[in-house]
């Protein structure tokens, strides 16, 4: 008959609070399980700051942050007591309603966040009927900034321009956000 011999179980050395403990299995690393859920709420923020990170650094990010903030100067700018009027058709409508729009597409990355470019439009001019509604808003950049301005910005528009850089974001995005208060 043989006779089970007990292991002598090695002692560890808890990662959270540094006490050795016995572990009850090999692959334990905490002394409990206060222990072990305070690891778990200790990675994950670690995590969540990573992405937080990486999302923030991101040009996209950068952008679409931009484009919020230039939209709602534009608004702010163009309104009077807190109503705006599309420059297209003339309809006064509220501040929360009034689309931000491009005169020259704002895919032209030189003139997306160009406040000569920009202005304020109704829903209806934005989203329908948007040749006519874009004519007269051609009309309406001749009168305010003159056919010199409007040709230069023309030709402009057809070169091929490099996408902005963080720091230029980061900067225009710092620049809205003081000017903005400015209103």
């Amino acid at each position: 008959m043989k006779v089970k011999t007990e292991k002598k179980v090695k002692e560890k050395i808890c990662k959270v609070c540094e006490k050795s403990f016995v572990p009850y299995s090999s692959l334990s690393r905490y002394c409990s399980q206060k222990c072990s859920m305070k690891e778990d709420k200790i990675k994950d923020k670690e995590r969540k700051e990573k992405v937080k990170k990486k999302k923030k650094e991101s040009i996209s990010v950068l952008v679409k942050t931009l484009d919020t903030l230039v939209s709602k100067y534009i608004r702010n700018k163009y309104s009077k007591n807190w109503i705006c009027t599309c420059i297209s058709c003339w309809k006064e409508l509220p501040i929360s309603e009034a689309h931000n729009c491009h005169w020259i597409n704002r895919w032209i990355r030189l003139y997306r966040f160009d406040e000569d470019n920009l202005a304020t439009w109704c829903p209806w001019c934005n989203l329908f009927n948007k040749e006519y509604h874009l004519r007269e808003y051609t009309f309406k950049q001749i009168d305010r900034l003159w056919i010199d301005k409007v040709n230069e910005m023309r030709v402009k528009a057809r070169e091929v321009w490099k996408k902005p850089s963080k720091e230029w974001l980061q900067e225009q995005i710092e620049f809205y956000k003081l000017k903005e208060y400015d209103l």
